[in-house]
């Protein structure tokens, strides 16, 4: 028997859920889902807006020449919409 063979062995007589099983926890009503401090908003806004914006523009007009078409049909769309996404490419969020 090889290393292979032993390897394989010691994994299908190991419960696979065992394996991947998750970590318990509890959250209680005082959660803080959304972080609310000036501080941190700040700061989000600022590496959002300022760094991480600005940068996957460029790289998606660049490498993808990304082009919206019917911009304006949005900008007159009243009430909610559903972008869906088949992520295709690793920059599907940033488009």
């Amino acid at each position: 028997m090889n290393i292979v063979d032993e390897n394989i062995e010691s994994i299908e007589s190991k419960d696979l859920f065992e394996q991947f099983r998750t970590k318990e926890f509890e959250i209680d009503e005082n959660y803080k889902y959304v972080r609310k401090g000036f501080v941190f908003n700040l700061l989000s806004n600022i590496l959002y807006y300022c760094i991480a914006y600005p940068i996957l523009k460029i790289i998606t007009k660049i490498v993808y020449d990304l082009k919206i078409e019917g911009k304006k049909n949005i900008r007159d769309f009243k009430g909610g919409a559903i972008s869906v996404s088949n992520h295709v490419l690793v920059l599907d969020c940033a488009m």
